[in-house]
């Protein structure tokens, strides 16, 4: 019956197509064609680097045991995902030079309440450069973790050429466009377009160095980078979702701004 219904379809559009006016030209197509040559990548997202984090801790399950009357415990692996992205590439032995076959530290930067209480067995990360995987799954390794900042500086192997998010030293820009990029719910990462908005209002103000963007983001996005659209340069840290009366704000949402970050770093 599909079948039957779709190759009619097919078949008037033929027929439209053949009974054309003579010496009427159909340009439809070569405006369409047009158009889409005009739709390109914007070439800065060449330059973003994001990452998959993958961390996974061990949890204590009780069942029940009859013949005992007490519970019987086992340990039972489970994982939770975010964002990260990549800060600084360290040479071996402190060799800056150009052999890219060198591997080397990578640096990375993500949220610590992907870690928080929590008896971790390992960690993994993967790195992607448009979409496309580019470095991992990797075993990392945590350098510095501060649970009231909610940051954590993690680090892999890698060698040389992986492309370092800029962080920015100054405030955001107030009403600044800026682009989210995050792995939301650990998919590959996802690009949303915002602003920034505003520091928080005092009594919603979780942390000081935390400002408002209405990029949208959703569970699995913290860690993901807050960058000024047309540039590569990181205004901030996906945190946390905005959250009124118990209601989730998908199209607000928290992040660290880079300048503290950056401080954060410089004063470890």
């Amino acid at each position: 019956m599909n079948n039957n219904l779709l190759g009619g379809a097919f078949l008037v559009v033929a027929s439209l197509a053949c009974f054309s006016p003579t010496g009427v030209t159909d340009h439809s197509q070569t405006r369409e064609s047009s158009q889409l040559n005009l739709i390109q990548p914007d070439p800065t997202l060449a330059e973003i680097v994001v990452g998959k984090v993958v961390v996974t801790y061990l949890v204590q399950i009780g069942t029940w045991n009859t013949e005992t009357q007490q519970f019987d415990y086992i340990k039972k692996e489970q994982t939770i995902s975010g964002s990260c992205f990549p800060i600084e590439w360290i040479a071996p032995n402190g060799d800056e030079g150009s052999n890219t076959k060198k591997i080397g530290r990578l640096r990375i930067m993500t949220v610590s309440h992907l870690f928080g209480g929590l008896e971790v067995k390992h960690t993994r990360v993967e790195l992607f450069k448009l979409g496309k995987s580019i470095l991992g799954p990797l075993e990392a390794k945590t350098l510095r973790q501060d649970k009231k900042k909610d940051l954590v500086l993690l680090e892999v192997p890698a060698a040389a050429g992986i492309n370092v998010m800029k962080l920015s030293a100054k405030p955001p820009v107030v009403g600044a466009r800026t682009l989210g990029v995050g792995c939301t719910i650990g998919q590959d990462p996802i690009f949303t377009e915002g602003f920034v908005c505003s520091k928080p209002m005092k009594e919603l103000e979780p942390k000081k160095s935390d400002w408002l963007t209405s990029t949208q983001v959703y569970f699995g996005s913290s860690g993901g980078v807050v960058i000024y659209k047309g540039t590569n340069i990181v205004v901030g840290m996906t945190r946390a979702l905005f959250v009124n009366n118990g209601n989730v704000v998908y199209h607000v949402q928290f992040m660290t701004t880079s300048s503290s970050i950056k401080e954060w770093l410089d004063n470890g």
